[in-house]
């Protein structure tokens, strides 16, 4: 087995979170677009929508984050959101990892959230910072590019709002509204 240096350092979490703060908020984008025109769509068929036409919004907004994360970690690593911040999925070895493992990263995904979030905190317990996901895929993710200045800005204005809004929430949940 050759020694073989690393190329890149190791994303530093607050990147990530960031990075992965982005990308929500390009799905929603997404998800509102298509759900707008899904709506117009099962609204002109009337009565006629079977069960399977009623939950054609929910298959579509699957399939389109399927899509996002295989396409885009299998054949770029980066997401838009990833992009913006200099980091990168690769496998192991350092290379792109594919479609088959970014498909298996994605499952990581919904395995984390199945798990309440679980699986991202193994993140904070690991020198490489790999959460359950990376380890399903056998993936990290690395810096390879300086951040830009947008990207930690538009990154720390939606953490804030993420707090903001998960502040709210338990407001409105403890007085009972």
């Amino acid at each position: 087995m050759k020694n073989k240096t690393a190329k890149f350092s190791i994303a530093s979490l607050r990147f990530r979170i960031f990075a992965a703060l982005i990308d929500g908020v390009i799905l929603i984008i997404l998800y509102f677009i298509l759900s707008l025109i899904t709506g117009v769509i099962l609204r002109s068929l009337n009565n006629r929508v079977t069960s399977l036409g009623a939950r054609f919004p929910q298959m579509l907004v699957m399939g389109v984050t399927v899509l996002y994360y295989t396409w885009l970690i299998g054949r770029y690593g980066q997401t838009p959101g990833k992009y913006a911040l200099g980091i990168k999925v690769v496998r192991l070895n350092e290379d792109i990892p594919g479609y088959m493992i970014a498909f298996f990263r994605w499952l990581g995904y919904v395995l984390n959230g199945i798990t309440c979030g679980a699986g991202y905190l193994v993140a904070l317990f690991n020198s490489r910072r790999r959460g359950l996901h990376d380890y399903l895929a056998g993936t990290k993710v690395v810096s390879v590019a300086k951040a830009s200045l947008w990207g930690q800005i538009i990154g720390i204005l939606l953490t804030v709002i993420v707090i903001l809004w998960f502040l709210l929430g338990l407001v409105l949940y403890i007085k009972g509204l």
